[in-house]
């Protein structure tokens, strides 16, 4: 694998401290994301195990020599996204204290002609599991839904 050029703004990459890697590089894993965004014009994440709800893959395409899983929307916790991006779409000052921003960029790429996806080889784990979370940190969960979010 090249070197990455973490100077080019080509893509932005966003991740939560829920993220953890599955690579023996993490370094590594972040050039291939900003490579693949740059080449497919994807936003791109690893596949996320853990999740209670996993979104299911509409198709599978190719970009350079990985697979991508389409996917209608990935979640927040790790997203490599084109860098021209953020010069057009604007967040939602509206939404939500617990998110719906990763739903906004996904539906708002899409409507660009965009794909959203999974590189099928890569893996991370959404910290401590859907699951796992809702028991630790109830409390947020309560908020989220007295907000107005998902159960």
């Amino acid at each position: 694998m090249r070197p990455c050029q973490w100077s080019r703004s080509d893509a932005a990459l966003g991740y939560s401290l829920a993220f953890e890697a599955m690579t023996t590089s993490t370094r590594q894993c972040r050039c291939r994301y900003i490579d693949l965004t740059h080449e497919g014009g994807c936003i791109l994440s690893p596949r996320i195990l853990g999740l209670r709800n996993p979104p299911q893959a509409v198709r599978e395409l190719r970009v350079g020599d990985e697979t991508i899983l389409d996917v209608p929307q990935i979640g927040g916790i790790f997203m490599a996204v084109p860098g021209w991006v953020y010069g057009e779409f604007r967040y939602n000052e509206s939404n939500p204290l617990y998110g719906r921003d990763d739903v906004d960029i996904c539906h708002w790429w899409r409507m660009q002609g965009g794909t959203c996806g999974y590189v099928k080889r890569l893996e991370a784990w959404h910290y401590r599991t859907t699951d796992g979370q809702h028991d630790d940190y109830d409390w947020y969960f309560e908020r989220r839904v007295a907000e107005g979010g998902p159960a």
